[in-house]
């Protein structure tokens, strides 16, 4: 097997945990169709059992594919900085950084509808079951923040980088550290240890504080107008 030069080449597994999150929407919505069509063609219980199992199986697979390449890339990322491939690790941290916003935007919109619909479909009682939903709130955005996590370790390496190079104080890349693994201050610290400290990425970043601000006004003015 040869070797390859391409320059996409340390990318692939980055590259392949964003794609694979941001297949996962419409993987769901195709989901959805697939079980309204075999429950109207097929309503036999026995049909309906092992079609069940067939999906429970696949979406284990899809879960345990996810879990495989975020550890690769943790254990790459350790790799990666062991070997002093600076490009390598910050181009990886904004791939993993940048290239997620769609899916966490995706994610969050999803989440919001989804309790409004339970909300509205309850008239309200879901309130009253308030202890009982919060710790569903909870779970989901732990289970959100979990995904963060392999592009939290590149932006580690990252510091380890700068400190190496002696850009980052101790203190500094403690606060930084810190921040690669706190949902939206992420984005941020990671723009700022890009362009300031490794002057990469400026174009990027430009494009992902657009997105990244757009957000936060759509944010704003629908808070506004729901309580208004």
């Amino acid at each position: 097997m040869k070797p390859t030069n391409s320059p996409w080449h340390p990318y692939r597994l980055p590259a392949a945990y964003v794609i694979l999150h941001t297949l996962s929407f419409p993987l769901l919505g195709l989901s959805a169709l697939a079980d309204a069509f075999l429950s109207l063609s097929y309503p036999q219980q026995a049909a309906s059992l092992r079609f069940v199992r067939l999906h429970v199986l696949l979406i284990a697979l899809y879960i345990l594919l996810l879990f495989l390449v975020g550890a690769a890339l943790i254990v790459r990322s350790f790799a990666d900085c062991r070997q002093n491939r600076v490009s390598v690790c910050v181009n990886s941290l904004l791939i993993l950084k940048y290239g997620m916003i769609p899916f966490f935007i995706i994610n969050f919109c999803a989440y919001c509808f989804f309790y409004l619909v339970l909300l509205v479909a309850s008239r309200g009682t879901i309130l009253f079951g308030f202890p009982i939903l919060l710790v569903t709130i909870a779970a989901a955005m732990f289970l959100t923040w979990l995904i963060i996590i392999p592009g939290a370790f590149y932006g580690i390496q990252v510091i380890r980088l700068g400190r190496r190079q002696e850009k980052l104080g101790l203190g500094a890349a403690l606060f930084h550290g810190l921040l690669q693994f706190i949902f939206l201050l992420d984005i941020p610290d990671t723009m700022y240890l890009s362009v300031k400290k490794f002057g990469m990425g400026k174009k990027c970043a430009w494009l992902a504080a657009a997105l990244y601000a757009g957000f936060l006004l759509a944010l704003t003015y629908g808070y506004r107008a729901l309580t208004a």
